[in-house]
């Protein structure tokens, strides 16, 4: 075998013939001898592969990729750019999952088995029990708001074989334009595998034997799609006072933010523009992204204290472009608390052209707040879509929809250099990368109704696969439900369920984090979902939905923690459930650790009525809304061109030969809305064309506003215990009693700290001070919290 590439030829003397059916052109039509070709998938395994199955350009350093080409020649001189590339109609993405022990192997093909509505088959392969999903589903799209694009629905195998301590898994997309025997191509391909070792015949098949019978109970019990809560809470809303918002930007939404680890500095980006405060947001200023514009942004803030901005990025190779060129993801730092940002590198490059051509979409990055790679450097961690085309075209900003791996690279030398890209195993997408005070590196992703978490080890320490993972986090009642009036994507180039991780800051639980999402809650609503882990994502045995019970609309869910805890934001419409309201009324609701539901902004956004500024990316998004007309739409011709004018869907009114069309969205309130933790403050930030209460808008139409949810402390002075306890507890404070030396004795509050009419988060503790007549010789009381 070459060890170069892992390739080696054996020549097979058989007739076979493949016929391929409505083949694209070039694809052979049929074969009387084929050339079969090893592919080593690590020491212990490989896979055999023929024509028309091929190695694909673009590279993983942990993942193989094999492809079948349309055969589409490359452009002859003075031709359309439509035949630059040739595109695969076919494509494989095989990786290879490390698992504690064949126990845990085999529970992650019950899993795999789960994530789908549709029934799994548990086979024998390669000597070993193995699990398959077929389905369909409709082809990812990116989160471009240049081009609209037709809905294309693929084939999808899923194929995953538990042998040894590891999972073998076959990821595979076929084309409706691919000859029809592709997918029987396919399952081929993933029955090829070899293994060193065989597993025992007779246990392989009692343990296929107890598999089945899984599957087939899990089928017949799926009329309750409610999950069991297990150890759980339901909360009702509050409404204490807190925090007045400031209006940070103008502009849409897609937000990201971060803060210092003092939280004196915040940093806000969305995909109009950014901004920064050095008063704990209490004003904000324009900044200055550098090189780049806002495209997609990411924010986070590194253990020397620096911002880094990551965005979408076309450089054309010039020297302030560091001479790249390409489809990228441009990391910059600012070193004046997000003022300015000076371009660092590039954590991911696809080629403009030619060979390996990609796209890297929807961005997030990370960074280590505590450890340093050597020399006091910053780690940072970039997770992305990782798009390739499947079809035709000019170059790579052209990758509208395609086939997505989501991936990951990482940083030791503040976002000059990145790591080879590594693929984020588990068949999922939209990831989302955190980092805890150990180093230890998560990423969550969504893989049909399954939330995953990856876990890999520092950058300093190779940014490895940690065995066990992925691990289910969750599997979803159902996602949130489209469309939802106002907005103009839903489920299409992102996700509103938007699962993200949250590891816990404090160094003395390096092992706690936590998961959210938004999931159908069964009735005509999502509810928020927080489930935590204290033992490094390996279990999830605490959940807590901390939505309100009452049943609404809620979507874009994002966290992050505080030593105390996990902080929730969402966009819910609670407001919109009321007599005679119009069904798009939107706040923006954050959940504290001690269970406050807190609504930030106070004035419910008529998502519908903040307007349209790009069509929709379906009918429904304006046509569902309760206020009509909605002039939402574009006037196209059918052939393309056309007025551009806008119109309604229901009546149209576009000039003859013309439709009222959709478009891509822009999006509006973004494809994510981000939230930041630091020094146990939380900012939250939110998109909204209806300014919150007592303040001034910055613009007219859609704006972005800021908040730190803080509650007034309470006067309990002259208050007995009981009752000072109570009302803390009230307002969502945490209450302490301590007992100094006094004469008085009389059991009566004389002084709290901090003192009554300060701001405090949620949770905090406030001490109250009981004088004592025989000294301070009594221990001050526990901390006890709502």
């Amino acid at each position: 075998m070459n060890s170069t590439n892992g390739i080696a030829k054996i020549f097979v003397a058989a007739l076979m013939i493949f016929v391929l059916c409505g083949a694209s052109r070039g694809l052979a039509q049929q074969e009387t001898s084929r050339e079969f070709r090893a592919l080593a998938l690590d020491p212990q395994s490989e896979v055999r592969f023929s024509d028309p199955w091929t190695p694909a350009a673009v590279i993983y350093r942990n993942a193989k990729e094999l492809v079948v080409l349309d055969g589409t020649k490359p452009p002859v001189e003075g031709k359309g750019l439509e035949q630059l590339t040739q595109f695969p109609v076919a494509r494989a993405l095989i990786t290879v999952e490390p698992r504690t022990s064949y126990a845990d192997a085999l529970a992650r093909l019950e899993a795999i088995a789960a994530s789908r509505g549709d029934p799994a088959e548990f086979i024998e392969v390669g000597g070993w029990p193995a699990v398959e999903v077929k389905f369909s589903e409709r082809l990812p799209r990116r989160g471009s708001r240049e081009t609209s694009f037709p809905d294309i629905s693929v084939q999808r195998l899923i194929t995953a074989i538990a042998a040894y301590d590891r999972v073998v898994m076959f990821d595979v997309t076929i084309l409706p334009s691919a000859p029809q025997t592709l997918l029987q191509s396919a399952q081929q391909l993933t029955r090829s595998v070899r293994f060193a070792k065989q597993g025992n015949p007779s246990e392989v098949q009692e343990t296929l034997q107890r598999l089945r019978a899984t599957e087939s109970r899990r089928h017949s019990s799926r009329q309750d799609t409610v999950p069991r809560e297990g150890s759980t809470a339901q909360f009702k809303a509050t409404n204490p006072s807190v925090g007045v918002p400031v209006a940070a930007q103008v502009g849409l939404g897609e937000i990201e933010i971060a803060a210092s680890a003092n939280a004196n500095n915040v940093v806000i980006a969305t995909n109009q523009g950014l901004s920064f405060s050095t008063n704990r947001a209490s004003t904000f200023a324009a900044g200055a992204p550098g090189v780049f514009n806002v495209n997609d942004p990411s924010l986070t803030r590194a253990a020397s204290g620096a911002f880094y901005l990551a965005v979408i990025a076309t450089p054309i190779g010039t020297v302030p472009q560091l001479n790249v060129t390409g489809c990228t993801n441009a990391v910059s730092r600012s070193v004046n608390n997000g003022a300015n940002f000076q371009l660092q590198g590039y954590s991911a490059q696809c080629p403009l052209t030619g060979a390996g051509v990609c796209f890297p979409d929807q961005e997030h990055i990370a960074a280590d707040a505590i450890n340093t790679a050597a020399g006091g450097n910053d780690q940072l961690y970039a997770t992305w879509r990782n798009f390739t085309p499947v079809a035709s075209i000019a170059d790579c900003r052209a990758i509208s929809s395609g086939n997505v791996t989501p991936s990951i690279s990482c940083s030791q030398n503040n976002g000059a250099t990145w790591t080879a890209v590594a693929a984020i195993i588990g068949a999922g997408d939209f990831p989302r990368v955190a980092v805890g005070p150990a180093g230890d590196v998560y990423v969550v992703t969504l893989s049909g109704n399954s939330v995953l978490l990856n876990r890999f080890t520092s950058c300093a320490n190779g940014l490895t696969a940690v065995a066990g993972f992925p691990v289910t986090v969750a599997t979803l009642s159902g996602g949130v439900t489209c469309p939802v009036p106002g907005l103009d994507r839903c489920n299409d180039g992102n996700t509103l369920s938007s699962p993200t991780v949250a590891p816990n800051p404090d160094t003395a639980k390096p092992n706690h984090l936590f998961v959210s999402f938004a999931e159908n809650d069964g009735v005509s609503g999502e509810r928020i979902v927080v489930i935590e882990s204290i033992d490094g994502g390996r279990t999830f045995p605490i959940r807590r939905v901390v939505s309100d019970i009452l049943s609404a609309r809620r979507f874009m869910p994002w966290s992050c923690s505080t030593r105390a805890g996990a902080w929730t934001g969402w966009y819910d419409r609670s407001a919109a459930t009321a007599a005679g309201a119009s069904n798009d009324l939107t706040d923006y609701f954050v959940a504290s650790p001690n269970d406050m539901v807190l609504n930030l902004s106070k004035n419910a956004d008529p998502q519908c009525a903040s307007g349209w500024p790009c069509a929709p990316r379906s009918m429904g998004d304006s046509e569902m809304c309760s206020v009509q007309p909605q002039i939402a739409g574009t006037c196209r011709a059918a052939g393309g061109g056309g007025s551009g004018n806008r119109c309604d869907f229901s009546p149209g009114g576009c000039p003859a030969g013309e439709m009222c069309q959709t478009g891509a969205g822009c999006p509006k309130y973004g494809d994510y809305n981000g939230i930041a933790c630091a020094a146990d403050f939380v900012f939250a930030a939110w998109a909204s064309a209806t300014a919150p209460l007592g303040v001034t808008a910055p613009g007219a139409g859609i704006n972005i506003y800021v908040a730190i949810p803080t509650i007034v402390v309470p006067d309990v002075v002259g208050r007995d215990r009981g009752s000072a306890e109570s009302i803390l507890a009230g307002a969502g404070l945490c209450f302490k009693a301590s007992f100094p030396s006094g004469a008085s004795g009389q059991g009566l509050a004389a002084t709290e700290s901090p003192p009554a009419g300060s701001w405090l988060v949620p949770g905090s503790p406030v001490t109250i001070f009981f004088p004592s007549p025989i000294g301070s010789g009594i221990p001050d009381s526990p901390v006890t919290c709502p």
